[in-house]
């Protein structure tokens, strides 16, 4: 056993959100790992903390899901790392590179990025300088995620986008790709001054010999100079903001977050390049220095960072640059010069300021990489540096205060056989000789000599110390005072095999104080599964009585009891995962839960699967948590007491003092226990007493007897059903008893009404939104009511006209412009809108997603643009509306605002805006045939009474729809959403005559005039309301999202 000795760090951000770092660090020795022995026996409790603080030390987060970003396009070999790719073979998103943090968000939120997405090396000797891209067409993208319970979870991803509805010459939409700008398979020094290093040749199809080599005729793929392969990204909280790097040309963009790109801050020279090749959506901004432009391929700007006032953007280089040029293109191997820019990014133009060395470490006769930083104040900043291996992963403080600031000075790129230390890059290698004050001298050709002090720089944390496992150590951030965050990026896990992961390092645990309170305890339920005659599993579901934040839960096991890799721990309901080497401890005596995140109520479970039949389980295991873990606000709880609900063959039913098995009153808050039951009598007081109760599952499901439910359903009460996986707000008058029963065959109080609030598959799920290009922000879960009786008959309840409300709780905040809830049709195998509206409280986000049906509910992000909207008046609800999935563009990503629509359209329109299901048509029109695209979403809307057709028996659906026609659709939507507009007849005609063409209002004028009172119908400039007039898609779409904006079916 280890002990952690107090560390002799102090705090770094003083309290700051942003990640501004007080100068104490500098003072500060680096993190170790010294440990001292606890007795278990003597004091089992400083057991436990010795366990928690070694855990702090280094906290695992990772990301088990796979997220599809589309199939390969080439073959890629195996590698001695990797497996081979072949042609259509699932990529799965990867990463990660920088890091950063908004303020606002959870403090377990964060957003990173991919780079240009999956690629592969080719033989030089058949394709100099070649990159394949085996998804080509995808596209660069912020990624926002939560570290929650050990994992990485994605709740957006958000792929950048040019301006104005511009269109990518690789993926034909505003969306950017990932493929090279100016590529040249030839690397001389012809491609170098004003132009840069040429980028890596995009290739796409390509096929191998049997030998490894490439066969002849392999594709070239055209170039993208509007493509970005990032690197960092650095929130700027005074323009709301991102900057982020990347290694191309190389640059800086500025990008908004929606993921529009703004500008774009290159090297001088290099602006006419991008005219040339026509690309001139992204304003060019030449703010670098030329010789930035002399980046060796693929190592471009790798780290980039804002200082906490805003003021000043810091920028390092990867590794050092080809300057002087050399014959063969390839940088000087000795060269450990590093250099770092500092622009002014207040300025109209962002302007460079400063330029300073910093001089890499040696490891193995080859310079190191930077792979990112941040800044704490202009004077200083933290940079990591790493190896290509996995041998060199630390981290350094950097002082600037007497660096030699050699802006304009050393920015002159040398030629072919140029004197030795002519160039910065030449003149700071490894073995040079510094003078006494530890400066290097540079001699320009034709300039006078320079001595340049280099950034002072000392180590602040060496990973490896903590068994740091990856080949990358690239996006930094420090959430707090006391903690560094890292990310690691498996490049698509194409040439490299690492897991997608991110460490949270603790270089200080912060004292308790007076002030600190002890975490709220919690229960302990018991249960056994699987049982044989010679093994059995043991099951523990622990329930926290509070709000865990990255907290710790530990668990010592009983006597005879240990837990292993084979054995499983499941969050909050969500899919069990294997338990981790990490959180085995003391050779499986103890269990360690790191970052656990969850709410009041939320659960933990643990199977220990295989155990010997003769082991008492019936033994309670001692858990306590932490609920903020190293922050020490909050202290361990005490050992968590048993559950009285548990169930099981060691433990009978056990009474506790707060939780009486009957109430001497009734209460407005009851609960089910494991198996779903509810006290009949209990349920029926409680509602006799309240006309709303609240009934909080154990698992999965409620189940609720008839004979308790009789008057509350003839009073139109309410229940509120509150779960790990969701909440459900039920009122009664849906449940018809009677007729549910008499479906059933069985007497009403024979009756049993389940209500199921559990996680559903994640995989179909997220297959649809990949197909949809929309990103799972929350965990799926099905809400479903049915009844049964007692022959186990069951039956869904239908719900009529009434939408019923249930609840989601997201990990982070959301733009809710850009994110909707979402009904998975298994018939279909896609993803429907459904009215949802989010609110935030005390830092929760919950979507309340209200619809009148069964299924499964989730959360999805989408981020849509069409090419033809960019100056259409009504482009933002035409946004809204397509992120929300209730409308489409045309197959060449244009909307086509101006085209009139038609009856099936717009039938289809309303029928997805209401959230309803598709279905046959009642009634048969003789025009609509049973394979027509539109035939199903027709018959929904003429069985909800929002739509008919004509005395015929035709629907006509390839008509334009009159606007007219519009507003009585509209109308009876509303009404069909229980919100009645009616506007008198004495009212009527004076709204309907403040329009030019009154007169020619007939048949529709009180649906028209309850549409412009309610504000879903406007007039034209000229006066006119036009009630024949054929409405447009742009029309139909700006009236549609007023319609759910006055039921409140969207956040207005």
């Amino acid at each position: 056993m280890k002990k952690q000795t107090k560390h002799t760090t102090k705090k770094w951000l003083a309290g700051m959100s942003a990640a501004a770092v007080t100068l104490s660090m500098f003072a500060a020795s680096p993190l170790n790992q010294e440990t001292a022995n606890a007795d278990p026996v003597a004091d089992p409790q400083a057991v436990i903390k010795q366990l928690e603080n070694e855990a702090w030390q280094a906290r695992l987060f990772q990301l088990d899901d796979k997220i599809l970003i589309g199939n390969s396009v080439v073959n890629v070999p195996a590698s001695d790392k990797t497996e081979a790719i072949k042609v259509g073979d699932p990529m799965y998103l990867g990463g990660f590179s920088g890091l950063t943090h908004v303020e606002g968000d959870p403090a377990n939120v964060f957003y990173t990025h991919t780079d240009r997405g999956p690629n592969g090396d080719i033989d030089a000797k058949a394709c100099e300088g070649c990159k394949t891209f085996a998804v080509p067409t995808f596209s660069p993208q912020i990624v926002k995620v939560s570290l929650e319970n050990g994992s990485i979870k994605v709740l957006d991803r958000i792929p950048l986008k040019l301006p104005n509805g511009a269109i990518d010459p690789i993926t034909g939409t505003s969306n950017i790709s990932g493929v090279s700008n100016f590529p040249d398979a030839k690397k001389t020094n012809d491609h170098l001054v004003g132009n840069g290093v040429a980028d890596e040749v995009p290739v796409g199809s390509i096929e191998y010999n049997e030998d490894g080599t490439v066969k002849p005729g392999f594709t070239v793929l055209p170039n993208d100079p509007y493509a970005l392969d990032l690197e960092s990204i650095t929130y700027d909280r005074s323009t709301d903001t991102f900057w982020m790097s990347e290694e191309y040309r190389p640059s800086i963009v500025q990008v908004k977050r929606d993921g529009t790109i703004l500008q774009r801050i290159v090297p001088a020279g290099l602006k006419q390049k991008f005219i040339d090749a026509n690309a001139t959506a992204v304003p060019i901004n030449e703010s670098l220095p030329a010789v930035w432009s002399t980046r060796m391929p693929n190592r471009g700007i790798e780290g980039s960072s804002l200082t906490p006032d805003g003021k000043y953007l810091f920028a390092a280089i990867q590794s050092p640059m080809i300057n002087p040029i050399t014959a063969n293109g390839k940088v000087n191997a000795a060269s450990r010069a590093v250099r770092i820019i500092k622009l002014d990014v207040t300025q109209a133009v962002p302007t460079a300021v400063a330029e300073y060395v910093y001089v890499m470490d040696d490891v193995a006769n080859v310079s190191n990489y930077i792979s990112d930083m941040i800044a704490v104040d202009e004077n200083h900043l933290i940079i990591d540096e790493r190896d290509a291996n996995y041998e060199f992963k630390k981290i350094f403080t950097a002082d600037l205060t007497n660096a030699t600031d050699f802006l304009g000075k050393l920015d002159n790129v040398g030629v072919v056989g140029e004197a030795a230390g002519s160039t910065l890059e030449s003149a700071v290698v490894k073995g040079a000789v510094v003078d006494e004050h530890g400066q290097y001298t540079v001699t320009p050709v034709g300039g006078a000599v320079v001595s340049v002090m280099p950034i002072v720089k000392a180590l602040k944390l060496d990973t490896k110390q903590f068994d740091y496992p990856n080949s990358k150590l690239e996006g930094i951030y420090m959430p707090n005072d006391h903690s560094i965050l890292i990310a690691n990026d498996n490049d698509f896990g194409v040439l490299d095999p690492d897991k997608i992961q991110m460490w949270m390092y603790t270089l200080s645990v912060p004292a308790e104080s007076a002030s600190t309170v002890a975490s709220a305890g919690g229960t302990v339920s018991i249960n056994t599964q699987n049982a044989t005659g010679s093994t059995k599993d043991v099951q523990y579901t622990v329930n926290l009585q509070e709000s865990a934040m990255l907290g710790t839960l530990l668990m010592k096991l009983p006597t005879g009891l240990t837990v292993s890799a084979s054995d499983t721990v499941a969050f909050g309901g969500a899919t069990a995962r294997t338990v981790r080497a990490s959180e085995i401890k003391e050779n499986g005596a103890y269990l360690l839960l790191d970052g656990l995140t969850l709410q009041n109520g939320g659960s933990v479970t643990v199977t220990l699967k295989g155990k010997a039949a003769s082991i008492d389980a019936a033994v309670l295991p001692d858990v306590q948590v932490d609920s903020d873990g190293p922050e020490n606000g909050k202290s361990l709880s005490q050992t968590f007491a048993l559950y009285s609900g548990s169930t099981g063959p060691y433990y009978p039913p056990v009474t506790t003092p707060d939780k009486p098995d009957k109430p001497d009153k009734p209460a407005s808050m009851i609960d089910a226990d494991q198996t779903g039951a509810v006290d009949a009598d209990r349920l029926a007081a409680s509602l006799a007493a309240f006309n709303e109760i609240t009934i909080s599952l154990a698992a999965d499901t409620a189940l609720l007897p008839a004979a308790g439910l009789t008057a509350a359903i003839q009073a139109g009460k309410s229940i509120h059903f509150v779960s790990p996986n969701g909440e459900y707000e039920l009122p009664l008058a849906v449940l018809d008893a009677a007729q549910l029963a008499k479906t059933l065959g069985v007497n009403p109080d024979e009756l049993t009404i389940k209500v199921t609030i559990a996680e559903a598959s994640a995989d179909i799920v997220r297959a649809a939104a990949d197909l949809q290009g929309v990103s799972l922000a929350s965990k799926p879960v099905e809400f479903n009511v049915q009844a049964f009786g007692k022959d186990g008959k069951t039956i869904d309840v239908p719900f009529g006209q009434a939408y019923v409300t249930r609840t989601i709780v997201l990990s982070g905040s959301i733009d809710p412009a850009h994110a909707t809830g979402v009904m998975y049709d298994p018939e279909t195998k896609t993803l429907k809108f459904v009215p949802t509206v989010f609110q935030t409280v005390a830092g929760q986000t919950t979507a309340d997603i209200m619809r009148n049906g069964n299924s499964v509910y989730a959360v999805v992000t989408n981020n849509k643009s069409f090419a033809d909207t960019a100056s259409y008046w009504g482009k933002d609800d035409i946004a809204l509306l397509a992120d929300k999935l209730v409308i489409d563009g045309t197959s060449d990503g244009k909307f086509e605002p101006n085209r009139n629509v038609s009856r099936a359209e717009f039938a289809a329109m309303a029928v997805r805006a209401l959230g309803l299901a598709a279905s046959p048509s009642a009634t048969d029109f003789s025009d609509v045939a049973d394979a027509a695209w539109y035939a199903k979403e027709v018959g929904a809307a003429v069985n909800a009474g929002i739509i008919t057709g004509y005395n015929d028996g035709t629907f006509r659906p390839n008509a334009q729809i009159s606007r007219e026609e519009i507003a009585v659709i509209l109308v009876r939507a509303l009404n069909y959403a229980n919100v009645h507009l009616a506007v008198p007849a004495n009212d009527q005609g004076a709204i309907i005559g403040a329009f030019k063409d009154a007169a020619k209002v007939g048949w529709s004028k009180p649906e028209i005039a309850a549409a412009v009172q309610a504000g879903l119908m406007k007039g034209y400039a000229d006066g006119t309301v036009l009630p024949q007039g054929k409405a447009t898609r742009g029309e139909a779409a700006a009236m549609i999202k007023r319609m759910l904006a006055k039921a409140h079916f969207i956040n207005e």
